[in-house]
């Protein structure tokens, strides 16, 4: 076992329909020691287009065709390829995805044609990626010589950085730290989402952003690692919609530490990223206050913040919606923009 580091870890869990009440939703809580973190979008003439949440890469996205996908690192493995020329990173292979595949089963056989070719790396890990489409999706876990997936196509599934499906354990290396924290955030998950369920009945966009800040520790298992810890540097909640991906899907993204910024809807739609999110202006704000805070932080602070900026959204979408039923589909671009910028007024004041 050459490393059981906690400094890159990820959370990322899919919901459907029957527990969402509506869209296919992609969570993914992100654990890195980078920084820079920005709204990232496609090129103007690209074949497909897509919007992503990242610092250089993107390391979690959506495009205009309903395809979302995220990664989180593996578990420490024997069957690792260095970095050396040619071989791709996994933001690198995310925009690769992103850019070219219009369904979850295209992104899957782009992916294997990666580890296939040996273009993969991912220092001495493996790693996991979640694919979703409007259908359902894949819950592919690799290393840099081998694809095991697994089909999701409902209720909700959970992953950190320990590999579940069959075929994977017996290429498994990580130490009692690792996979203990790892089981003790899946663990944190679960009973955030399912808290939302036996109270209401379905998880609503609040009761994942609540579940993403939660912190806590497991004395049992000898791990303060919770869902928000030192290293969560940002979060996206990609929702797709089955109907019009291509104009209402969105990604409601927390460009920071979650437990010091807020949740801003981003649609697939998007014209323009404003300038202070692209120059990193909110990311840096939002380190700041978790430099000066730590994990001591109050997560009601948000709330109204987030309460305020869904009232202007939720609406919205809904007018698009109807935009699109009656082939208005500028008229629901327009709408859509227009609610992306009010909620970035808002958002702006609570965040710089």
């Amino acid at each position: 076992m050459k490393n059981d580091s906690l400094d890159h870890e990820c959370t990322s869990w899919m919901l459907f329909p029957e527990l969402t009440g509506g869209p296919m939703i992609l969570h993914k809580n992100r654990d890195s020691g980078k920084k820079d973190i920005r709204l990232i979008k496609s090129d103007r003439d690209a074949k497909i287009k897509w919007l992503g949440l990242g610092d250089e890469n993107p390391c979690m996205g959506f495009n205009e065709k309903g395809v979302a996908c995220v990664m989180n690192s593996g578990e420490t493995t024997p069957e690792f390829a260095p970095a050396t020329e040619g071989r791709l990173t996994t933001p690198e292979i995310l925009v690769q995805i992103l850019g070219n595949t219009k369904n979850a089963k295209e992104a899957l056989k782009m992916l294997t044609g990666f580890i296939e070719n040996g273009q993969y790396t991912h220092k001495e890990r493996g790693s996991i990626f979640f694919i979703m489409d409007t259908k359902g999706g894949y819950i592919a876990e690799l290393t840099a010589k081998r694809v095991m997936p697994v089909v999701v196509t409902g209720n909700m599934t959970i992953r950190a950085n320990i590999w579940h499906n069959p075929g994977m354990a017996q290429f498994s290396r990580s130490g009692i730290k690792s996979t203990m924290n790892s089981q003790s955030r899946e663990f944190q998950a679960a009973k955030g989402l399912n808290e939302a369920l036996e109270k209401k009945g379905v998880i609503e966009l609040e009761d994942i952003w609540r579940t993403s800040r939660m912190r806590g520790t497991m004395e049992s298992v000898m791990t303060e690692h919770g869902l928000c810890n030192k290293t969560t540097n940002s979060a996206a909640t990609i929702a797709i919609d089955k109907d019009y991906p291509n104009m209402l899907s969105t990604m409601y993204v927390a460009i920071g530490p979650v437990g010091h910024t807020m949740y801003i809807p981003a649609p697939i739609c998007l014209k323009e990223i404003p300038q202070d999110i692209a120059d990193r202006s909110w990311s840096k704000a939002a380190f700041a206050r978790r430099d000066a805070n730590g994990l001591s932080f109050d997560s009601d602070v948000w709330l109204p913040h987030e309460k305020a900026v869904m009232a202007i959204y939720r609406p919205a979408l809904a007018k698009a919606k109807e935009a699109m039923q009656n082939r208005r589909r500028k008229d629901a671009q327009a709408i859509l923009n227009d609610a992306f910028e009010k909620c970035c007024e808002i958002a702006r004041k609570a965040v710089l």
